[in-house]
């Protein structure tokens, strides 16, 4: 028989039998992300990023055909590796604040510091930037012309609606870069400044301005 020492007793607390626990549930969209808040990546901050879908806008929704291969994001991801476009350097600056808050005005989230440096990413990897600036590139697969809205779709990694990407231009600044925007961007790798939005899942960029398309 073992022996216990005085003053080594164990004291047992009382539990607490009315404790609950809850299980809280995170809303996609909503999740809690980290950014750097400088260019050096000194200092992170939490902030609440939501996908950013436009409200204030008549959407076109297109037909597709069954025949058509599918070409998922993940097959993509490995398989498919677009040329990575040089010197390409955009900074967030005063002026772009404003601009974007002009060309976006329903997205709310504007908490870059001045310097900081868009990041660029391949058109297959933009699903996991949604409700950010960044610089997408890639090479387009299909270009379709929607004629109630006047406006080109050019879609990346594959045909609609098996695309990765989609970049939205106006036929004004479409019609800007050749008579024949179908034929033009067809084929041709570009690269895209922009907020990246999603409609039915899928992420994309809508060009507000000549300026936020580039070819390479």
């Amino acid at each position: 028989n073992r022996t216990r020492k005085p003053g080594n007793e164990q004291i047992r607390k009382p539990e607490n039998r009315n404790r609950t626990t809850e299980y809280r549930t995170r809303k996609p969209g909503n999740e809690q992300i980290r950014k750097p808040v400088n260019r050096n990546g000194q200092g992170t901050s939490t902030r609440s990023v939501r996908h950013y879908t436009p409200e204030s806008r008549v959407r076109v929704r297109r037909d597709h055909q069954a025949y058509r291969n599918h070409s998922p994001v993940r097959h993509n991801t490995g398989h498919q590796h677009y040329r990575t476009p040089k010197r390409v350097n955009v900074y967030w600056t005063h002026n772009m604040y404003r601009d974007y808050r002009i060309m976006y005005p329903d997205f709310h989230y504007w908490y870059y510091p001045v310097g900081y440096r868009i990041v660029n990413v391949p058109a297959y990897r933009a699903y996991f930037h949604m409700g950010e600036v960044r610089n997408v590139y890639g090479r387009v697969h299909e270009v379709w012309y929607s004629w109630s809205t006047d406006e080109y779709f050019l879609y990346f990694g594959g045909s609609h609606p098996y695309q990765d990407f989609t970049v939205i231009i106006e036929g004004r600044h479409a019609r800007r870069f050749s008579r024949h925007p179908e034929m033009f961007f067809s084929g041709r790798y570009i690269w895209v400044t922009g907020l990246v939005s999603t409609f039915d899942g899928r992420p994309e960029i809508m060009v507000k301005r000549r300026s936020q398309i580039h070819l390479y």
